[in-house]
C-alpha cells in the first residue's frame, strides 16, 4: 500500500473545502448536501470522510481557514506600523483596496455572511461564530484600540468595545455593497468612513 504523503493530504484536504466553499457560496449550507460535494469535488463519499466527518465539520472548517487567511497577513503588516492611528489607517485602506474582488473572495464573504445568518439560527453555531470573532477579528481591533487609548494617542473617553464593532460594521457592509451594488461608489464611502472613524477617536 503506497504511502501518502502529508504534502498531498494537505492538497486533498484544501481542495476539498475550496469545492465546499464553492457550494456553500453558491447554494447555501442548509441547500448543499454531501452528495453536490462528493460531486463537485471529484472526490468519493469515503475519499471526503477520511478527512471530515460531517458536511458540518467541513463547514465549520472553511470557516475559521476563510478568517485565518482574512486576517493573519493584516496582523503580519500591523506589526510593523510605530502608531495605532497608523494601524487603524491601514485597516480601512487594507479592505479599501481589496479591488476587483476575486471570485475565490467573493465566495469566501458569501459563506461568511451564510454562516453568520445560520448561526443566528442555532446556538452552537453561534458560539462557535463568537468565538471565531472574538479570538481573530474583534481581538485584532480592540487590541489596537485599547493600545492607542492607553498610550494616549487616541481620546481617553472613546468606548473600545463600541468602537470595534462599529470598524467591523463599516468593512462587512462595505464588502456587501461592493459585491450587491458594484455600481455605487463603495470605495469613497468607505473613506469617508474612514476620516469619521478617525476624526472620533483621534485626540
Amino acid at each position: 500500500m503506497p504511502i501518502v504523503s502529508e504534502e498531498h493530504k494537505r492538497q486533498r484536504r484544501n481542495h476539498i473545502l475550496l469545492s465546499a466553499q464553492h457550494c456553500f457560496a453558491k447554494k447555501g449550507y442548509h441547500i448543499t448536501s454531501m452528495d453536490q460535494l462528493v460531486q463537485h469535488s471529484g472526490l468519493s463519499r469515503g475519499a471526503i470522510y477520511n478527512y471530515f466527518k460531517s458536511k458540518e465539520e467541513i463547514y465549520l472548517e472553511l470557516m475559521k481557514g476563510v478568517v485565518s487567511r482574512e486576517i493573519e497577513p493584516i496582523e503580519s503588516h500591523i506589526k510593523t506600523l510605530p502608531t495605532n492611528i497608523e494601524k487603524i489607517s491601514y485597516l480601512f485602506d487594507h479592505y479599501y483596496l481589496l479591488e476587483p474582488m476575486c471570485e475565490e473572495q467573493k465566495e469566501a464573504f458569501f459563506v461568511q455572511l451564510d454562516f453568520q445568518l445560520s448561526a443566528s439560527r442555532n446556538s452552537d453555531m453561534m458560539n462557535i461564530l463568537d468565538e471565531l470573532h472574538k479570538d481573530m477579528k474583534v481581538k485584532l481591533v480592540r487590541s489596537i484600540l485599547q493600545e492607542g487609548k492607553n498610550a494616549g494617542e487616541l481620546k481617553s473617553n472613546i468606548h473600545v468595545d463600541i468602537f470595534t464593532h462599529m470598524f467591523w460594521s463599516f468593512i462587512d457592509a462595505a464588502n456587501m455593497q461592493r459585491i450587491l451594488f458594484p455600481e455605487l461608489p463603495y470605495q469613497s464611502i468607505l473613506m469617508d468612513q474612514k476620516q469619521s472613524f478617525l476624526n472620533k477617536i483621534s485626540k
